[in-house]
């Protein structure tokens, strides 16, 4: 183990922090709360590391950069929420050192009632990473970060959360930097009220071997897996989804005073969906998405700049703009004039719009004595692009050939 600053345990019902490197008690009483705050205010940077047993959080605890708070992990070290007051559980306010929560359980202990609006874990800074934690019973949202840069979630999991996600990540001033690099590996996001996880404005999100589940548990068809709201360059690779009305819903972000912003480069990859009460993917209000290697039983998109491939959902309802970048035909030649044929694979799943289709020439032998005065698309299927070229002045020299390239989109 690396060097600790506070050691916390419980002894005959007195919580104690034991320094780290004078083997002194600093800190003791009846309250964990206030026994853990006083280390951690003592302390500029430094690893706190709390022992097996079960702490009753009474207050806020607000943990500030470069401190590590380290448990023994699920069902050893646990912080209970006491909710006789309304407060959130942990607060990180980060900065510009790493603020670390790991191996620890947050249990809410929420009460059906009265219902609170608070949060296990509230993000409010730069450079948190939570690592190992399992955090259930909230009274609303298990993490609620808002208006931060870098933020690391590894093996979390997140669930039976009252009122709200199992975490939600957002911003709701939009700034240049702010929800910058965000990494969830790994983890469980199940059971809660809206779902497992929603993002709002975030941008460089990447979401890799996930697994949701069984989310939107008040029954009111409104919440599910992983929702994005606007944002931008967001990845979901190798995820599971299964058994919730929406397995991902992406809607644009209304930012106020009549603007809106869609949902912008995102990625759906090599995923699986288990069926959904209503659909697998639901998406408006996008530009720029590609999904691939995608299994399920329902989308329901509309968006521009679509690009879909080797993927199957038994019920497919797709509009909008297909995309595929500088797909080349074969050669054909030029150096006799006529109409010619030429037939461009576009491997596409869903047969692209004509008007949706631009054909550029591209020079496939160095000569520039031939001419064309037409070009254009005569039909799409599901496999090919058909077009034609008038070849009007044929080139001198012999066995001269050219290609064109098809690009899908409306840019």
């Amino acid at each position: 183990m690396e060097q600790v600053s506070y050691i916390i345990y419980i002894e005959s019902g007195i919580v104690k922090a034991l320094n780290g490197t004078t083997g002194m008690v600093d800190f003791s009483g009846t309250n964990a709360a206030t026994v853990i705050q006083m280390s951690i205010d003592s302390l500029i940077g430094g690893i706190i590391f709390i022992k097996k047993g079960i702490y009753n959080i009474t207050k806020n605890l607000t943990i500030h950069q470069g401190i590590i708070i380290e448990g023994e992990g699920e069902q050893s070290t646990i912080l209970s929420l006491i909710y006789n007051n309304n407060f959130n559980g942990l607060t990180l306010t980060g900065g510009t050192k790493w603020t670390i929560l790991r191996d620890l359980e947050i249990y809410g202990n929420a009460p059906v009632s009265p219902i609170y609006s608070t949060d296990g874990i509230v993000i409010s800074g730069s450079m948190v990473e939570l690592n190992n934690l399992y955090i259930r019973n909230c009274a609303r949202h298990g993490i609620n970060a808002n208006n931060f840069v870098h933020l690391r979630m590894i093996n979390v999991y997140s669930g039976f959360n009252r009122t709200g996600s199992g975490a939600y990540l957002h911003r709701e001033i939009i700034k240049n930097d702010s929800c910058n690099q965000i990494y969830i590996e790994g983890g469980n996001y199940v059971a809660n009220d809206l779902f497992g996880i929603g993002l709002k404005n975030t941008s460089n999100t990447l979401l890799e071997m996930v697994n949701f589940g069984q989310n939107d548990q008040d029954g009111g068809d409104s919440g599910g897996g992983l929702s994005i709201i606007g944002g931008s360059n967001i990845t979901v690779e190798n995820c599971y989804f299964e058994g919730q009305p929406y397995n991902i819903y992406i809607r644009n972000s209304n930012l106020g005073i009549g603007r809106n912003t869609d949902a912008n480069e995102l990625r759906i990859i090599n995923s699986m969906f288990n069926p959904s009460t209503i659909c697998d993917i639901d998406g408006t209000g996008i530009t720029g998405i590609k999904i691939s290697q995608c299994f399920g039983n329902k989308i329901r998109l509309s968006a521009k700049e679509i690009d879909y491939e080797n993927s199957a959902f038994k019920t497919e309802d797709i509009t909008g703009t297909f995309f595929k970048n500088n797909v080349l035909s074969n050669t054909f030649s030029i150096d006799s004039a006529g109409l010619k044929t030429v037939t461009i694979p576009h491997g596409l799943a869903i047969a692209p719009k004509i008007q949706d289709c631009q054909l550029t020439v591209v020079q496939n032998t160095a000569v520039d004595d031939w001419a064309y005065n037409l070009l254009k698309v005569t039909y799409t299927d599901a496999t090919n692009v058909t077009t034609k070229i008038n070849v009007s002045i044929a080139s001198t020299t012999m066995g001269a050939t050219a290609k064109l390239a098809l690009r899908v989109g409306n840019y």
